[in-house]
């Protein structure tokens, strides 16, 4: 099988969840012993990245089995004889419009459905995200395989160092999306009972409603709420999952969570929405929310943050369950989407 990979992503920053994903791919199916090359464009992305992808990278295609695409989006040109295998992470555009940035809703909304009937296989990463997908182009069904997501166990694992003073951690992008404002909102109601601070990691995003700043901070957290920024040191990141007693997720969608199979797998207790997404990721671990009520995530993070036994006894589940997924296994599984493909 010869193997070329869109390595647009690779070069993108931030780096948030598809970025790592692709990152992780790469390296891993090297260590599988697969032979491939990568394809990216040269320059400046932005609008450049997406022309690179449109009209340069089907030429670079022409002589390859399988154009393999890890980040959403791949060419609707024809690329010769190669195979097209994409993997679509997310659907939440559609699902949740009002989050993103209009000119980023209206060009997935006309790119992913020609992307799925130009596809030979799509990959996405929950059954959650499936049902989703097909529900939105049941013309996708039969070219679907669910791939979930890995965690590196080599940096990703419990060994925290006590932390001057306790936090709880919230991991994602400015806008409305993550919903840090429910997230202060419950640590706010809980502020005078517990010492914890919340450490806020992430940083502006260009495509989704509101990303450009994060939302106002209420006088009672002020001096509680630190803003560490993007961490792309992925060492360090696992760092402060380790050291965190929560991680609140108040997601409004989710099509995997990686922040919460990394958190569980440093044995840090998450306290996240009652999505299909996450429920299919957490099983019996972690602890999840029905009602975008500050009240009901202020009781729920309290209940973890005030209990210890409760809190050890949560954590150990959830180092069992992460242990269920690797990015080995990823893609090792990817590996036969795309042999599949190549010889279909």
């Amino acid at each position: 099988m010869r193997l070329l990979i869109n390595g647009r992503a690779l070069r993108q920053s931030p780096v948030t969840g598809v970025q790592r994903y692709a990152r992780n791919m790469v390296a891993w199916l090297a260590r599988l012993g697969v032979a491939f090359d990568v394809a990216g464009p040269a320059g400046r992305l932005r609008f450049s990245g997406h022309l690179w992808e449109q009209w340069t990278l089907p030429a670079m295609a022409g002589g390859y089995d399988v154009l393999f695409c890890p980040a959403n989006l791949a060419p609707l040109r024809p690329s010769g004889r190669a195979r097209v295998v994409v993997t679509l992470h997310s659907v939440a555009f559609a699902a949740v419009p009002d989050a993103y940035r209009w000119r980023f809703r209206r060009y997935y909304r006309w790119m992913v459905p020609r992307v799925l009937d130009r596809a030979a296989a799509v990959i996405t990463v929950s059954h959650a995200e499936r049902s989703r997908i097909v529900e939105l182009y049941p013309q996708a069904a039969a070219k679907l395989t669910v791939v979930h997501h890995g965690v590196d166990e080599e940096l990703f694992h419990p060994g925290r160092q006590e932390p001057a003073r306790p936090y709880v951690l919230f991991v994602g992008p400015a806008g409305g999306l993550k919903n840090l404002s429910l997230a202060l909102a419950a640590m706010e109601r809980i502020s005078p009972r517990v010492p914890h601070r919340l450490v806020v990691v992430g940083g502006p995003s260009a495509v989704l409603t509101g990303g450009r700043r994060w939302p106002e901070v209420p006088a009672a957290l002020r001096r509680r709420v630190d803003f560490a920024g993007p961490i792309a040191d992925t060492s360090r990141l696992a760092e402060v999952y380790a050291g965190a007693d929560a991680l609140l997720l108040p997601s409004r969608y989710e099509s995997f969570g990686l922040p919460a199979l990394e958190a569980m797998a440093c044995g840090t207790v998450v306290v996240c929405s009652d999505l299909p997404a996450l429920a299919e990721l957490l099983g019996p671990a972690g602890v999840r929310v029905g009602r975008d009520d500050p009240q009901a995530w202020a009781e729920a993070l309290e209940s973890v943050l005030a209990d210890p036994v409760r809190r050890e006894a949560l954590a150990a589940k959830s180092l069992g369950r992460a242990a269920e997924f690797c990015w080995r296994r990823c893609a090792e599984r990817t590996l036969e989407v795309l042999r599949r493909a190549a010889e279909s």
